[in-house]
């Protein structure tokens, strides 16, 4: 358990328990095409031409990938091979459990928590479609940037089970005053506070700052949440 005790002015003590509660909860969801839906092409991402071969099917997207839109909604494609989307029938279909888990998280770290750039919805749509087998040969100019790209998207899902340094340790902190603890795992930032339970308590970097008040209980529990399963 994680501990902030011997919370005191001049006056009195005041014993302030905190528990990081590191939970996740399964909000990234991936589209997979079905029947009864509606498939758009939006605008083509300039560079991004390639060959992507998946088994004995390849398909020429000479022009660049574009974003694709299912009933209006942004989506990625799970089968390169086709490249008219727009006027088919789609077919329910599904993913086992850790296929669903790899390209959650490549969403994730690709798409879902990025500034959702061209660059962003490119990098995310190649590393799903490498993800289910098919392999890629470069013709626009942006595969000279994917690798490096591809790798800073790969680190983040590496590091998805890590949990803040500061999970397990006792600090202490004057009453009216703040703390400020360093994540040094440098992951803090991808959590949010789920519950401050009285104290004030937020993120600024890898920085968990809390502030505890008159107010505060003597005991408080501190969640902090990401945003998707583990």
């Amino acid at each position: 358990m994680n501990t902030i005790k011997k919370v005191k002015n001049k006056f009195k003590i005041i014993a302030l328990c905190l528990l990081i509660g590191l939970s996740t909860l399964g909000t990234s969801t991936i589209n997979i095409k079905s029947a009864g839906i509606s498939v758009t092409e939006g605008r083509k991402i300039a560079g991004t031409g390639a060959k992507v071969t998946q088994g004995y099917a390849y398909a020429w997207w000479a022009d660049g990938i574009s974003y694709l839109y299912a009933n209006g909604e942004l989506v990625f494609c799970v089968e390169p091979t086709i490249i008219g989307v727009e006027g088919l029938d789609y077919n329910a279909g599904s993913f086992d459990v850790n296929t669903q888990r790899t390209l959650a998280r490549i969403v994730y770290y690709g798409w879902d928590t990025t500034t959702k750039t061209d660059t962003d919805y490119a990098v995310t749509q190649y590393m799903i479609w490498e993800a289910l087998g098919g392999s890629v040969e470069w013709m626009g100019s942006f595969g000279s940037n994917y690798p490096s790209l591809k790798a800073g998207v790969q680190a983040k899902i590496n590091s998805h089970g890590i949990t803040p340094s500061f999970n397990g340790g006792n600090y202490e902190v004057d009453l009216g005053e703040s703390i400020s603890i360093l994540d040094t795992n440098g992951v803090l930032n991808r959590f949010h506070v789920k519950s401050n339970a009285g104290a004030g308590v937020s993120i600024s970097g890898n920085n968990l700052v809390i502030t505890p008040t008159m107010d505060t209980p003597d005991s408080i529990t501190v969640v902090l949440q990401k945003e998707l399963e583990s």
